[in-house]
């Protein structure tokens, strides 16, 4: 935590020369020459001046109750919907634009009945095997498989091991640009999108509008000892982060800090004031977190700190990574007739 503490402090520009005036003040010149995060948004405050409740924004699944979704899977719900844009309310309800975020288990051997919901859903398998299948194809389910569902269509789970089935289960109302079929990809045949946006976050783009979602779904990885650049959002966005890797990382929400265990999440505050980044404290592991953003499209975030070029800035190319729609289309999976 040693190493940490100083890097915040500098992050946020606030530590100063020692040249101090007669009056107590920095000299203009320091001040202006201060680094500070990107992404905009004015002066950080304390979340005690904001009135910000960071436990309304973060929660942990472990902590919430046991329910069954889509036929028998065993869920915990991580966010809900909710507005973001009041001062108090429930724990967890803060989602504008999603119905929930959630851990699904499915158990050992296990399988939901063949069936279709009226919602859209996402679906990221962290640990464990299994199969889904629509009733004439299959696909192979395995860590790094994620999966696009439209509304009204058939599914069904199968866990084929004796391991359970884990998954991030992301659910939204059905709307116009929903696909008519299953989307299913393999995330480490996905080449990279983005390198080094908000300072660090190199990442994946899973699924854009192209494929029929609202907004974008992205696997971001955070390298051993380094951190995100704290920035706000504004109303009218939607970031959901959820933690993929096993371990604690560090959330900073505003002046305060959570232990980001697996399967946590947090919204980004719409509110153009409460800064947010995470911290990889690993001298090892590379830590991952599924994105999923959505919203207003009208609106614009204020800041935003990552900008065109994979976060080297706008129209800033990045000649390492590619957007080929040919090479992501490699990624797909493809499903096998159901014998």
């Amino acid at each position: 935590m040693k190493r940490i503490l100083p890097l915040l402090v500098i992050g946020f520009g606030v530590m100063t020369s020692g040249n101090v005036s007669a009056q107590g003040s920095a000299p203009a010149a320091a001040a202006a020459q201060a680094p500070r995060p990107a992404g905009g948004g004015g002066e950080p405050m304390s979340n005690d001046r904001t009135g910000f409740q960071v436990d309304r924004f973060f929660a942990d699944p472990a902590n919430s109750t046991a329910r069954l979704s889509n036929g028998g899977l065993l869920t915990r719900e991580i966010l809900r919907n909710g507005d973001p844009n009041v001062a108090t309310g429930p724990a967890r309800a803060v989602l504008e634009f999603r119905t929930q975020v959630a851990r699904a288990t499915l158990l050992p051997k296990f399988s939901t009945p063949l069936m279709s919901l009226n919602s859209q859903f996402h679906f990221y398998v962290v640990s464990g095997e299994g199969r889904l299948d629509d009733g004439t194809q299959s696909w192979d389910l395995r860590s790094g498989i994620t999966m696009l569902i439209p509304p009204d269509v058939k599914r069904r789970f199968i866990n084929t091991s004796d391991e359970p089935l884990e998954m991030v289960m992301t659910e939204w109302p059905a709307n116009a640009m929903a696909r008519k079929d299953i989307l299913v990809r393999d995330v480490a045949l996905l080449p990279f999108c983005e390198e080094n946006a908000h300072w660090n976050n190199m990442s994946k783009c899973l699924f854009t509008g192209a494929d029929g979602m609202t907004g974008r779904v992205l696997l971001v990885m955070l390298a051993p000892m380094t951190m995100a650049a704290p920035h706000t959002h504004g109303p009218g966005t939607d970031e959901i982060w959820t933690k993929l890797t096993p371990g604690n990382a560090l959330l900073m929400l505003g002046s305060e800090l959570r232990e980001m265990p697996q399967f946590s999440a947090f919204l980004a505050p719409p509110n153009n004031q409460t800064w947010h980044g995470q911290l990889n404290t690993s001298k090892t592991q590379v830590e991952m977190w599924l994105y999923v953003a959505g919203g207003n499209a009208t609106a614009k975030p204020a800041g935003g700190g990552g900008g065109g070029g994979g976060g080297r800035g706008p129209g800033a190319g990045n000649p390492n990574l590619s957007r080929d729609q040919a090479i992501v289309e490699q990624a797909t999976v493809k499903g096998k007739p159901l014998k």
